[in-house]
């Protein structure tokens, strides 16, 4: 058996049905995002909502998302380009992104599975529906998340996870 699965099932029957996960928006619609990011933190999500994909890297970083929504069609850059920019980092490279677009070419929306999205909404998309598809990939990721960073024998952080975490506490106390 390995115990970073145990864990995660006795942590599910411990905590509520609601992920514990960060949810980022990039759309350059504030009221559609502001809507999407109510109903998702009503349901337990942390969100933050970006109006300006350019920042998307910074926002990234600073947010630590489980998951990233993003429209496609935005004024200072495509949502496929910022995807690309994102599956160029390593480190993004598990980050489930889910695209949000009124965008109905077939193409473009294969395209926007190329360069990395794992999914594909059509605007105007019904709020429950959202929530629901974006519940079910937030745990996913959260789960994933767990096995990638735990040992699987004895459940702790795994090496390179550690290290990751060291120096970023390092870090962290310099700053403060």
């Amino acid at each position: 058996l390995n115990a970073v699965e145990i864990l995660s099932s006795l942590e599910v029957t411990q905590r509520s049905d609601v992920p514990d996960a960060r949810v980022l928006i990039i759309d350059d619609d504030e009221l559609t995002s502001s809507v999407y990011a109510l109903a998702l933190e009503e349901c337990g999500l942390r969100v933050a909502v970006l109006a300006n994909p350019l920042q998307a890297e910074v926002a990234i970083a600073e947010f630590s998302p489980d998951l990233l929504i993003m429209d496609i069609d935005m004024p200072q850059a495509s949502g496929l380009d910022v995807a690309k920019a994102i599956r160029l980092d390593p480190q993004h490279t598990s980050l489930p992104i889910l695209f949000l677009s009124s965008v109905g070419n077939r193409s473009i929306q294969e395209k926007a599975r190329q360069v990395g999205g794992d999914d594909f909404i059509k605007k105007p998309v019904d709020v429950g529906y959202l929530v629901k598809m974006v519940r079910m990939r937030a745990e996913r990721a959260v789960d994933l998340r767990q096995i990638m960073v735990r040992d699987g024998l004895t459940g702790l952080l795994n090496h390179v996870s550690f290290k990751e975490k060291l120096v970023a506490e390092l870090h962290r106390s310099a700053r403060t």
